[in-house]
């Protein structure tokens, strides 16, 4: 059998010999439309308050994406990292494909999903949220002064943990701004969870643990927020419709609030205008979908049975409980012109 490799050189293979150093043809595979999937690492900083667990989360954010070229995602918001983008309520209900191969740094994630918080609808969300960051290839960091508020079902999706400590230049305190040649330092241990780099006998349980020091700590300030705290209005977002709207939003063709906003100003009125007077949710949501435009050509409105309910409670229509469930009344047509404005 005559091959050519590369644009070499051609010539024979068979069985007594082989050109050393390229594969035959019988060694080449074939291959699928399946990629594989990125590694995925969860990795968890813990320490007190100012042991450098913020700044420590920037280095490794700043190395996933010079080094592996990953996009950057961070919460909350006003962790500011200088070449990311924040993560919503609705990235932290779903993850979709724009986290493929992603970073995401999460700053005090205790306050985030707490193991005080473990039967809310928002921390079970999570909870499966992570459960999915594998299957994306995601580089996942998060920190935390108080590990013992995590639920541990959750910690032991952690690869590496990771104990910071800073070691501060008094002399910045002094004067109350970091001097240009600051010598803080950071040391932290990072510890091999799951024994992936293999086991040892130096410790009790097996597993690796090396320290290292990052010297001149004040390179990586400029990369975030140092003063960075979590708004207590960005966790009392993560109640139950907020996560559910969110969640629907991934899978509609439009927004809670443009859904919202279509409903009360054409939809409604056009039924009304029809002599329309009920809404059963789970039919007209299929009626939805189906939906065609003034030229005939099709242009579905994706909203489930759900959302269409909590859009006419919200719009201020009444319910009528039947067999079948809820029903909603329409507006009358003397009263649905200032009922779409507002007024009643």
């Amino acid at each position: 059998m005559t091959s050519k490799l590369a644009g070499v050189v051609d010539f024979q293979l068979d069985d007594e010999w082989k050109l050393e150093g390229f594969p035959t043809l019988e060694d080449i595979p074939e291959f699928s439309d399946i990629a594989v999937i990125t590694e995925a690492r969860v990795t968890a900083i813990f320490g007190g308050k100012g042991s450098g667990k913020s700044a420590l989360m920037a280095w490794l954010l700043e190395g996933a994406r010079v080094r592996h070229k990953r996009p950057v995602f961070y919460f909350p918001e006003d962790y500011a990292f200088h070449d990311g983008t924040p993560l919503t309520v609705a990235d932290l209900s779903t993850l979709n494909d724009k986290f493929n191969a992603a970073a995401i740094g999460i700053d005090e994630f205790q306050q985030v999903m707490s193991k005080y918080r473990s039967a809310t609808y928002g921390n079970r969300t999570l909870g499966s949220w992570l459960q999915q960051v594998r299957k994306r290839g995601i580089e996942l960091i998060i920190t935390s002064n108080d590990p013992g508020q995590i639920d541990e079902a959750l910690l032991e999706q952690v690869s590496l943990h990771i104990w910071a400590s800073m070691y501060e230049d008094k002399r910045c305190r002094q004067y109350k701004y970091h001097l240009k040649d600051c010598r803080d330092a950071l040391s932290f241990r990072i510890v091999d969870t799951h024994s992936r780099h293999g086991k040892t006998t130096l410790y009790w349980d097996g597993r690796r643990r090396k320290t290292y020091r990052l010297r001149r700590a004040i390179r990586l300030y400029k990369l975030y927020n140092t003063f960075a705290t979590v708004d207590n209005l960005e966790i009392a977002a993560f109640d139950k419709e907020a996560l559910m709207e969110a969640h629907e939003d991934t899978k509609s063709n439009m927004t809670y609030a443009e859904f919202q906003q279509l409903l009360a100003s054409a939809i409604i009125p056009n039924l009304v205008e029809q002599g329309k007077t009920i809404i059963f949710p789970e039919a007209f949501s299929k009626s939805l979908a189906d939906n065609v435009n003034e030229k005939g050509e099709p242009d579905p409105i994706i909203a489930s049975a759900g959302r269409i309910g909590r859009a006419m409670k919200s719009l201020g229509c009444v319910a009528k409980r039947g067999s079948g469930g809820n029903a909603w009344l329409l507006p009358d047509a003397d009263t649905i012109t200032s009922w779409s404005q507002g007024i009643a």
